[in-house]
């Protein structure tokens, strides 16, 4: 058994394709909702069936379900990875907090991917690693020349609501205003009952490029029609799409590092630790790069070398292109001094990956 720490990866043996991905996690005052995102190629939600959560518990072909838990666990997924179509590539096991509350005060956390015949690798976590996030991206399996188990341990700001834009659904605005006591949610609320897919309807094999239509158009909404209550959980739709020019693509990274800069002064006070540092500033950055720092074939955290640098030393991200290492971020508390050992760090790094740019950062 192999037990990774946040940022390791591991390939699974080829041979190995019933699997059982178990979460736990404890809190006094916490509770806790665990859901799978089956994602495409890109990373997206482009199948809604394939969203595993409470009120939706299993993919068609039963390729993954969500079961009872048993003992002290909160999540327990049955997969079956040959059952998957070709258009599902990553699964991704998401944590949030039902109500309201931080992962800072989470006390521990695991994570367990085994086979029939036991364990194939474990991951711990614990709230000291997070600041005022509501939800948790644990672990990914993703296929790449095999599947590989990624141990992810990030936070995500906002709760469910958030992690599901994220990947490309949104949120319906009246629904996820419903109080929990009136509000049950139904992934397919607006799509006739012949496309509702049951349990043991045999997953349908489909072609890499296709994605499932979606019965009406979705209305975008403005970011600040998106609040979190604590009282509510997420609803996804899939939405339309389409590629933007060239022009839109250069505005929309101008906008976003515009709206980061703005956000600066109004977090600073708060970014006590590095960690928060890193989860208010640094992962947004990134992301107005236009990388997505949750997926590891894109930005792998933790990044700890083999050989060549100090034992136990290593970068908090690096952003990977065409599996090279081309950026290295290094982050301390808001604020901090920064000095030559901070940068010789990076510069040990340089040494044993092909990263030749490296962001030294307090914030």
């Amino acid at each position: 058994m192999k037990n990774l720490q946040r940022g390791q990866r591991l390939s699974l043996p080829n041979d190995i394709f019933s699997l059982s991905a178990i979460i736990d996690a404890k809190s006094e005052n916490l509770v806790f909702d665990v859901s799978c995102f089956g994602l495409d190629e890109k990373g997206h939600l482009s199948d809604e069936r394939f969203f595993v959560f409470y009120n939706q518990p299993c993919a068609p072909g039963q390729c993954i379900q969500l079961q009872q838990p048993e003992n002290d666990e909160i999540g327990h997924f049955d997969l079956n990875l040959e059952g998957l179509p070709a258009t599902i590539r990553k699964l991704v096991w998401v944590l949030t907090i039902d109500g309201e509350g931080s992962m800072s005060t989470l006390q521990e956390g695991y994570f367990s991917l085994k086979t029939p015949d036991g364990h194939l690798a474990t991951f711990e976590f614990t709230g000291a690693d997070f600041s005022t996030e509501r939800a948790l991206m644990v672990a990914e399996l993703y296929e790449r020349e095999g599947w590989r188990l990624g141990a992810t341990g990030q936070g995500f700001a906002g709760g469910l609501g958030a992690v599901v834009r994220h990947f490309g659904g949104q949120v319906e605005e009246d629904e996820e205003a419903l109080p929990l006591e009136h509000h049950i949610p139904s992934l397919s609320h607006d799509l006739p009952e012949t496309e509702k897919v049951p349990c043991d309807e045999p997953a349908p094999e489909l072609p890499k490029t296709s994605s499932r239509p979606v019965s009406k158009p979705v209305r975008p909404l403005a970011p600040t029609s998106l609040p979190q209550p604590s009282s509510s959980k997420a609803i996804p739709t899939i939405p339309a799409t389409r590629s933007n020019t060239p022009f839109e693509t250069v505005m929309d990274f101008s906008d976003r590092l515009q709206t980061l800069s703005s956000r600066v002064p109004i977090v600073s006070s708060r970014l006590l630790t590095e960690e928060a540092t890193k989860n208010a500033l640094v992962m947004p950055f990134i992301g107005a790069l236009g990388y997505d720092v949750f997926d590891p074939l894109e930005v792998i955290p933790e990044f700890i070398a083999d050989y060549g640098v100090k034992k136990g030393e290593k970068v908090d991200y690096a952003i990977v292109k065409d599996d090279k290492i081309i950026v290295l971020f290094e982050c301390k508390k808001f604020g901090g001094d920064l000095n030559v050992s901070h940068a010789s760090q990076l510069f040990r790094y340089f040494s044993v990956t092909e990263a030749r740019v490296g962001v030294l950062t307090n914030g």
